[in-house]
């Protein structure tokens, strides 16, 4: 069976990604990073949404988990980075992630921005998840096309596209599959 397993990454990630997923890590080969680069992602977070302790900004945090991430996966994962404000844009593909690959991937992000004027979160997911959906009908049986969004939850896109309804348009490959950490 072919599938897409979306995780919402918003309000940003007390825990890694990766941690208490074990199993379903391990399944996916082909990852799909959404990474949010608007200007309210370099803000520190405030409480009581957060430990009294966090003092970095969001974007630092996604940073250090996206760092910790591409170093649990396998050399045979795939990875497609995505980021995006008001626009979205595609950033490094790697078909095998071995040390050269790793290093340019932590490199990208280190350079990573948090400038944007605007959030489109959820225009941006559904761009992704029709690319999802395309890798999995090309790959082969029991590919499993893991989408991680890194986000605030901020979305002031004027056109206020419905979470929900996005959500529906791919629920025949998502099914049971949405996972959100906070």
């Amino acid at each position: 069976m072919k599938s897409i397993l979306i995780l919402l990454v918003w309000l940003l990630l007390m825990l890694d990604p990766a941690a208490g997923r074990g199993q379903q890590l391990r399944r996916a080969q082909t990852y799909f990073l959404l990474i949010d680069t608007s200007a309210s992602m370099s803000e520190v977070p405030k409480r009581p949404k957060v430990p009294e302790d966090w003092k970095v900004s969001k974007m630092a945090e996604v940073k250090r988990q996206l760092a910790n991430f591409c170093a649990s996966l396998p050399t045979e994962a795939n990875v497609r980075v995505f980021v995006f404000d008001q626009t979205i844009r595609e950033g490094p593909q790697c078909e095998v992630l071995d040390d050269v690959q790793r290093e340019k991937l932590n490199a990208y992000f280190d350079r990573l921005k948090a400038v944007g004027a605007q959030t489109f979160a959820w225009r941006s997911l559904d761009y992704v998840l029709e690319k999802a959906r395309l890798a999995v009908a090309a790959g082969p049986p029991g590919s499993v096309v893991e989408v991680l969004l890194f986000t605030d939850g901020e979305d002031n896109d004027p056109s206020r596209p419905d979470l929900s309804a996005i959500l529906a348009k791919y629920s025949d490959e998502l099914k049971d599959r949405i996972e959100a950490s906070y």
